[in-house]
């Protein structure tokens, strides 16, 4: 048996279950099922059950059942022996803790022959992973400690992944702020999926999704609108009993007007899905106590991870794009409407009986969209030098 011993250095908070415990840092519990996946697709090349028959072959795993462990010991300890502690914003009026624990040592006990495997890996799985809670959106950033940006760049781009990058460098002191994710990473990902609409600023903020229009540049209708109709065709056959907040504000049409019809027989796909299936949405209506609640409906997919990765190294912020799954295009979604009066729900959830679809693979090209957006929302595109 062998040690191998990692210095790593935190780049972003890690929003921590136990924050408030002695020593709370970055978990081998979490870290190591994780590098073992990683693991097991390099050595099937992409196929995790070809990596798993050739890690049972080379007499590397331990345990049975559906995910396997590889045979080695995992130790972290925080080299500062305490962490900062704070609370973080993850969007505005919803907190978390999280902890800081600037670095900390990685020690692997391994015997030879997986040695060179861990250690040929341990950069690229940093590079490409991150922990603890909201982990797509820039928190629980770890890396070795020699790793730049540069190398990082190179390191993906050997890798053929996808990568875009801000314009502007954060300062160092931004990427630990309470306020972080509030005011950096928010605000873009708001750009890319939801749209802007400070209605309550003066001047009034508005600007539409990055998805909004990318459909509507293929003649296709965004699930925001067509959400939106179904509650407001609910209100009118007095299902549900509250008019929505600035209900004179009918959704802008695909002629770019407001209107609540639609100007032709349009098609509607529940584009936002494609970017992490969210579990529910939230209406405001003219009673400041009372929301309608949307909730996503569909038997075989309960959750779907965003193939778009926000990762921060040395103040400089980027965007990991992974391939969508096929699983997740063409897929039918349903929705219950709830009533909710402060954090108490009232009455029985309304369904909406039609169906709404996910785009078709021919429809939606993560890369092809986000190459149409990112120089509005000051990212770029990193490239291989020729």
């Amino acid at each position: 048996m062998h040690k191998i011993t990692f210095t790593l250095k935190q780049h972003t908070p890690l929003i921590h279950f136990q924050y408030d415990q002695p020593g709370a840092t970055l978990r081998a519990s979490e870290v190591k099922p994780k590098l073992d996946k990683f693991i097991l697709n390099d050595l099937g090349h992409g196929d995790y059950s070809a990596g798993v028959n050739k890690a049972k072959e080379q007499g590397w795993l331990i345990g049975k059942g559906e995910h396997p462990a590889l045979y080695y010991k995992m130790k972290i300890i925080d080299e500062n022996g305490s962490s900062d502690t704070r609370e973080v914003e993850i969007m505005p009026s919803a907190i978390e803790n999280s902890v800081y624990s600037g670095k900390i040592r990685l020690i692997i006990t391994v015997d030879t022959g997986l040695k060179a495997e861990i250690e040929k890996c341990i950069p690229i799985f940093f590079a490409m992973t991150s922990f603890g809670k909201r982990q797509s959106k820039g928190f629980g950033c770890f890396f070795p400690d020699e790793m730049t940006a540069p190398k990082f760049e190179k390191l993906l781009l050997a890798n053929k992944k996808i990568i875009y990058k801000l314009n502007q460098r954060l300062h160092q002191s931004v990427q630990r702020d309470s306020t972080f994710y509030k005011n950096v990473i928010f605000p873009k990902w708001n750009e890319i999926k939801s749209g802007i609409n400070h209605f309550w600023k003066n001047p009034t903020v508005y600007k539409k999704s990055a998805v909004f229009n990318y459909l509507q540049d293929k003649s296709l209708r965004w699930d925001k609108r067509w959400i939106k109709k179904k509650v407001k065709q609910l209100i009118d056959d007095r299902e549900l009993p509250i008019p929505l907040k600035q209900r004179h504000y009918a959704p802008i049409d695909i002629n770019g007007k407001s209107s609540w019809q639609d100007s032709s027989n349009e098609e509607y796909r529940y584009g936002r899905a494609l970017l992490g299936l969210a579990e529910l949405y939230e209406y405001a209506t003219e009673n400041k106590g009372m929301k309608y609640q949307v909730k996503v409906l569909n038997d075989q997919i309960k959750r779907f991870k965003s193939p778009v990765t926000f990762k921060v190294i040395d103040g400089w912020v980027y965007l990991i794009v992974e391939k969508i799954e096929k699983e997740i295009f063409d897929k039918p979604f349903q929705f219950k409407v709830q009533k909710k009066r402060g954090n108490k729900k009232e009455g029985l959830p309304i369904l909406i009986h039609e169906k709404l679809y996910t785009p078709k693979e021919s429809e939606f090209s993560m890369v092809e969209f986000l190459d149409s957006c990112v120089h509005e929302i000051g990212f770029h595109k990193i490239e291989l030098q020729k």
